[in-house]
């Protein structure tokens, strides 16, 4: 040691006469001492600390609203899952803190310390359980998520300690199950892991199909059970594949021939918007229009159909340039939508939220505000979501396609995706005072899936009830960390 602090004083140009040698050598140690706690102190605090900011504070933000909340209404439990989110966002000490007061696993430690570059703590966590079959358990934990960060190298030695702490396990079945397990890990690190873990991976922007989506929603906007669902769907399935082999085939007499035979009015819309799907996906919207054109207006099922058909047309416009064509294909839908009544409130109002995205994405920007705050007034149109009587579910209840809650949701997500916040906060509002406070943490969650923290963050802050709050921010942040690809340990 003092040789090399007598290098530290030399590389500062103090050299030590034989009065002041021992005073100079231990003021230059003092002095490298202090420097590599202060490096230590820096390193821990970037490995953990800075992993994912700002989880830390809205995690003890939610301890302290749920302080004296043994469980939450859905039965978890505020301080277990607190402790979870501390050690999947990096702060595995002040998780493990708070683990010993609930009661956790101590294999989510120990696997989030390897994850997070303590390998060495871990290891000695993991050799000072209480019998070989925890010790060797723990290792092979440790080894399993080096593993799948792709460092298998590290992994292997691991799994030799596992194996000679199992070698100790007295009961011969546990022990050659142990064993067992072991050869097959060992095996298993040559290759590819099923699952990767790698060292913080954010979320990109989400891969779009070069493909337009369908122009209709298939389904239509209204409750039919199951079996009607099913048999619907492949008459249907039967019918497009047809049409699709006669447009392959270029059989435009054929194509009417089977346009004219569909067993309804809705399959025919649904022909026609087969054969507009086509043209769309041709670059050719002028004919995708004009077989939207014909789609029947004497059913409000069609019409809404139509409109919604409409919309797919104007994207397409809007690919190739002719943004004039495309605000006709708009002010058209918008038109028709008009003329469907309160029997599909929910479709309408959700097929007009979808125009005011795509005014958004042709910069429209006023007139896309204005739609996407008319689909929310007319949300609020529909029926309300029945609620369950004596724990009975009543016909509809599980729909997603009819209730004046579930509109609202769909409304407020888009525009959340689509970055719309004054519209989104709009959208969200009137969700809440629909659904009530059990919605919060969705909103939330809703909030993180759109890539808006800050957003989730503020509504998550002003919710009044403290339980509430407590599990709303809970879920923001592991919403949050699912968002960005950090593994669940």
């Amino acid at each position: 040691m003092l040789s090399h602090v007598n290098v530290i004083c030399l590389q500062q140009n103090r050299f030590p006469s034989s009065a002041h040698s021992l005073l100079a050598i231990l003021r230059c140690y003092t002095l490298a001492v202090m420097r590599i706690f202060l490096l230590l102190s820096l390193a821990g605090a970037c490995l953990a600390a800075d992993s994912w900011p700002g989880m830390r504070d809205l995690i003890l933000e939610a301890g302290k609203a749920a302080s004296g909340v043994g469980v939450f209404p859905d039965k978890s439990r505020p301080d277990e899952w607190g402790a979870r989110l501390l050690a999947r966002s990096g702060y595995v000490d002040e998780a493990a803190v708070l683990w010993a007061n609930s009661g956790g696993n101590q294999i989510y430690l120990i696997r989030a310390r390897t994850y997070y570059g303590e390998l060495d703590t871990a290891r000695k966590e993991a050799l000072s359980a209480s019998s070989p079959e925890k010790r060797s358990g723990l290792l092979g934990h440790i080894a399993d998520v080096l593993w799948k960060m792709g460092q298998p190298e590290q992994a292997r030695p691991v799994l030799e300690e596992a194996r000679t702490a199992a070698e100790q396990i007295a009961d011969l079945q546990s022990r050659a199950r142990r064993l067992s397990g072991i050869k097959d890990a060992i095996s298993l690190l040559a290759g590819d892991p099923p699952v990767h873990m790698p060292q913080k991976v954010s979320h990109g922007t989400s891969a779009v199909s070069s493909v337009p989506p369908f122009p209709v929603n298939t389904d239509g906007y209204r409750y039919r059970d199951a079996k009607t669902v099913t048999s619907e769907a492949e008459d249907n399935a039967r019918y497009l594949t047809r049409l699709f082999e006669l447009a392959v085939a270029g059989d435009r007499e054929g194509l009417v021939k089977l346009t004219v035979a569909a067993k309804s009015p809705f399959q025919r819309t649904l022909a026609f918007a087969t054969l507009a799907h086509v043209f769309i996906q041709l670059s050719r919207p002028q004919d995708a229009e004009e077989y939207t054109r014909l789609m029947e207006e004497d059913k409000e099922d069609c019409s809404l159909a139509k409109a919604e058909a409409l919309d797919g047309v104007a994207m397409a416009w809007i690919r190739t340039g002719k943004r004039e064509d495309a605000l006709r294909c708009f002010d058209n839908a918008l038109h028709l939508l008009s003329t469907i009544g309160p029997d599909l409130a929910f479709g309408r109002s959700v097929v007009v939220a979808k125009i005011g995205i795509d005014q958004l994405k042709s910069d429209r920007f006023p007139e896309a505000e204005a739609t996407i705050d008319l689909s929310v007034n007319l949300a609020k149109l529909a029926s309300a979501k029945p609620k369950p009587v004596n724990g009975v579910y009543p016909k509809g209840y599980f729909d997603k396609r009819t209730t004046r809650d579930d509109a609202l949701r769909q409304i407020f997500e888009m525009a959340a995706n689509a970055r719309m916040a004054l519209s989104a906060r709009k959208a969200a509002k009137a969700f809440r005072e629909a659904a009530g406070p059990g919605v919060d943490t969705a909103i939330v969650q809703i909030w993180v899936g759109s890539g808006d923290k800050a957003e989730a963050e503020a509504y998550a802050h002003g919710i009044e009830n403290k339980t509430e709050r407590a599990r709303a921010l809970l879920a923001l942040v592991q919403s949050w960390l699912d968002y960005n690809g950090v593994p669940v340990f």
